[in-house]
């Protein structure tokens, strides 16, 4: 019996009626990150988006929050979308801040090829070496002093925020001083992103289904609701993904 699996070799583009063939319909439909990334861009410079108006935005970034976990919190005039691939959380947040697929930006996890030298470049490794990094890094299209980025002590991605931004990076230590801390960053700055990790910590170690993850994803929204609040007070554009 003949498969009926397609294979791509990646020696041509994957131009949309070839897309098709790789994934449902209806997902190509869906408004992706990319997209929300660009109109944040462009919100924030002055043009109106599709999605996203204002001249000041607070995205609030909530990993591993994905839409069948977000319906449960009760939030409402959300939209889904679908996610970048890979589905790591540094390709991500370098969407978010690029405006730029992975294809485009080429971070796709911590370990990047560099097909210059034909060697791996462990990024994160770098970073916590504050060596140089010998790769053609993307480019932010955020102003550095008008940014800000609130993000857990122990995370990762604050090196590579900074790397790639020059921008403030400020640290809370628990959920309980995240949004005082997001509260007093937000001052004379245009954008800021709220990093909230605590359902994709949860649900690596218990698993997406299990009761852990189901009391994170409730205590979460909890933040998140106060954190929407906080940005509306102050003047922003709340963008929750």
């Amino acid at each position: 019996m003949e498969s009926q699996v397609k294979k791509y070799d990646g020696k041509e583009n994957l131009d949309e009626e070839k897309q098709e063939d790789f994934f449902p319909e209806d997902l190509l439909r869906l408004t992706s990150l990319t997209d929300v990334a660009k109109d944040v861009r462009n919100s924030l410079y002055g043009a109106e988006g599709k999605l996203v108006n204002g001249d000041k935005v607070l995205l609030i970034l909530t990993d591993g929050l994905g839409w069948n976990l977000f319906k449960e919190t009760g939030i409402e005039g959300c939209q889904k979308i679908r996610s970048v691939f890979p589905t790591i959380t540094i390709t991500a947040i370098t969407t978010l801040i690029t405006a730029e697929s992975p294809g485009e930006h080429g971070i796709l996890g911590w370990k990047i090829y560099d097909k210059r030298k034909g060697r791996i470049v462990d990024l994160l490794s770098s970073l916590r070496r504050d060596e140089n990094i010998d790769f053609d890094m993307p480019s932010s299209f955020l102003r550095r002093n008008e940014s800000i980025f609130v993000t857990p002590f122990a995370g990762s991605s604050k090196l590579l925020l900074s790397k790639l931004t020059g921008a403030e990076v400020r640290n809370y230590y628990t959920p309980y001083d995240s949004l005082s801390t997001l509260m007093s960053s937000l001052k004379g700055k245009r954008f800021s992103l709220f990093y909230i990790p605590y359902v994709d910590t949860v649900s690596h170690h218990y698993g997406p289904s299990s009761l852990e993850t189901a009391e994170a994803v409730r205590e979460v929204s909890k933040i998140v609701k106060k954190a929407v609040d906080i940005g509306k007070s102050q003047g922003f554009t709340v963008v929750i993904t």
